[in-house]
């Protein structure tokens, strides 16, 4: 026999565990539609607030897209999408490609995610996307969501860059000067042909070296200095010697300054061979060296002067001994200040002379002292370039000797 009171309590059970599974349900109900709304407010801030443009399809026709994508492709309102072929924002050289994928996506055929392609704006202006494709289904019907970025300005930038490497190769293999490019360390990563051939190494040798085996003993701390100092961000110039391959010694104008490929510091150098620029500037002071000691040794007069102006820039000991002027008398001073000619005539026919065959020999004339002493001379003269300038350098032969001598002997 059935117990009144148990059957109550079974009851009261019952509807307790009911009541709070639904309650529970109702819970989980909400605490998921809640999660929905989150959800879809996130999705919402981040399809509205992107800077991409994002528009959203079905059977290629625009349900849905992003403020970006209307100032994208530079129309006013979202409105003038919605409704219409996704083929208006592309160029119609492009609508045979897009046409297909589409297709393709419908059928579940495999189609590029990520392309470039051409867009067109409202106004008709054609620029270089890069589009991005989701799909999702909803409803079991199919969308697909495209991301496009417009990056005109990357082209840009990858034809500056191709244009930079193109001149950066031209001027490696056409220079020649010596381009390399080194780390920190010394180590030779990049030379080009000029670099290699001067030093009388291949490419292949030269890229296996450090800089420090090219230097000669005498100047290998320096460089370590000038290295640390062009880390540091400086650029240099100066002067530095390398070993030839066969041991003889070059000398190199080089410039050299930071730059960083990727996120590495590396050192780039310019050198520039002046070793026979070094020779002939050694000769060249050598010839100098000669040519004051003869200019000053010389027992004749000699007097260097402008062509110009006639204006002396220096003469010898001979020249103050027999024609009586001192250097202060006569240095700076035009031939009119301080004439040495008897004759003026002989003068111009001097210079007239020079400026035809650009030297004279054993011109017979006379001259006048500082005393006032008459004084046969031969002159030989010739034209010299000094900066850029041409001067006179004049030997005078006193011959007042011989002439009286042939006086006394008619």
């Amino acid at each position: 026999m059935k117990n009144p009171k148990s059957e109550a309590l079974s009851v009261e059970k019952e509807d307790l565990i009911k009541n709070l599974t639904d309650k529970k349900s109702n819970d989980t109900l909400l605490k998921i539609k809640s999660q929905a709304e989150e959800s879809q407010k996130q999705f919402r801030a981040i399809f509205e607030n992107s800077k991409d443009a994002i528009g959203i399809s079905k059977d290629g026709k625009s349900v849905m897209c992003n403020q970006s994508f209307v100032y994208l492709f530079g129309y006013n309102d979202q409105s003038e999408f919605i409704g219409t072929s996704v083929l208006g924002q592309f160029p119609a050289k492009e609508h045979n490609k897009i046409k297909s994928y589409i297709k393709k996506r419908n059928a579940g055929e495999e189609v590029p995610n990520l392309y470039v392609t051409t867009g067109k704006r409202k106004n008709g202006v054609e620029f270089p996307i890069e589009v991005n494709i989701g799909s999702y289904k909803l409803n079991n019907e199919n969308y697909t969501v495209a991301i496009i970025r417009d990056i005109t300005q990357r082209i840009q930038a990858e034809e500056l860059f191709r244009e930079s490497s193109f001149r950066y190769e031209t001027l490696l293999t056409n220079t020649s000067d010596g381009v390399m490019t080194m780390t920190p360390d010394g180590k030779i990563i990049e030379a080009n042909d000029s670099l290699a051939k001067i030093h009388g190494y291949s490419v292949e040798e030269i890229l296996k070296m450090n800089i420090s085996d090219l230097g000669i003993p005498e100047i290998k701390q320096t460089n370590a200095e000038k290295i640390s100092l062009i880390l540091s961000g400086k650029a240099l110039r100066f002067e530095t010697k390398h070993y030839h391959k066969d041991g003889h010694i070059l000398t190199f104008e080089v410039s050299a300054c930071r730059i960083v490929i990727g996120d590495k510091i590396h050192i780039m150098g310019f050198e520039r061979n002046i070793t026979e620029q070094k020779q002939a500037e050694k000769a060249l002071k050598l010839n100098e060296e000669k040519f004051r000691k003869a200019f000053l040794a010389n027992p004749d007069p000699v007097i260097l002067n402008r062509f110009n102006d006639g204006m002396c820039v220096s003469i010898n000991k001979g020249f103050t001994h027999i024609l009586e002027y001192r250097e202060d008398e006569a240095i700076g001073k035009s031939s009119s200040d301080a004439t040495i000619w008897n004759n003026e005539e002989d003068s111009e026919k001097v210079k007239q002379d020079l400026r035809i065959y650009g030297f004279i020999e054993n011109f017979e004339t006379k001259f006048r002292s500082k005393s006032g002493k008459i004084i046969d001379g031969l002159l030989s003269a010739s034209l010299i370039e000094l900066e850029g300038v041409l001067h006179i350098v004049n030997i005078i032969k006193d011959i007042s000797s011989r002439k009286q001598i042939e006086k006394e002997l008619m």
